[in-house]
């Protein structure tokens, strides 16, 4: 990019939803710099498409399905593109401010399983996190109000214990402000 090599260092995986590589766990960095242009964490997954003037990270958050058949889907929420001059990079963020649930039915539905979720014991409650908050999001996403605000008193609320449910639920957080905000441009290196 730029006249510049960049490494892409994480893990990579095949989904067979998108059909195509994401990759989590990982950090793009010019050489030339003591830190990384951008990096990433456990709960993020992206796909990555570069060029030589160019990066574009495609993110997706996996959402529970509805659907019985399937435990959880990809849905690419926001993109993030990084380019350059010839000492700085640059990111500009385009969040699909589009994307709502299916129907008044499904928020139906994930209100009901969030009563469920509330009547169960300490121990079902971590064991149904995951599933719960992903839920939760997918609702807010909406514009839900009474999603949202479930969401981020979720912790409050309910037993979670485990550093994957925190950093979850905080991802899930950060991207409904995001999702919040227009698009955004900043600069990452001088």
């Amino acid at each position: 990019m730029n006249g510049q090599r960049i490494l892409i260092c994480g893990y990579s995986r095949f989904d067979p939803v998108i059909k195509d590589s994401l990759f989590s766990e990982y950090a793009i960095r010019d050489c030339r710099f003591k830190h990384p242009i951008t990096s990433f964490g456990a709960t993020d997954e992206a796909k990555i498409i570069g060029d030589k003037n160019q990066i574009i990270l495609i993110h997706y958050v996996r959402l529970p399905s509805l659907d019985t058949a399937l435990n959880s889907r990809p849905v690419a929420l926001y993109e993030d593109t990084i380019y350059a001059d010839q000492a700085h990079y640059y990111t500009k963020s385009d969040v699909d401010h589009t994307f709502k649930i299916n129907n008044d039915k499904n928020i139906a539905v994930v209100d009901k399983e969030y009563t469920r979720y509330n009547t169960l014991s300490g121990t079902e409650q971590r064991h149904g996190a995951q599933q719960m908050m992903g839920l939760l999001f997918e609702v807010a996403l909406s514009k839900n109000t009474i999603a949202s605000e479930r969401l981020k008193y979720f912790k409050g609320d309910f037993q979670i214990i485990s550093a994957v449910d925190q950093e979850t639920l905080n991802r899930y957080l950060i991207l409904l402000y995001k999702l919040s905000k227009p698009k955004s441009e900043h600069g990452i290196h001088d």
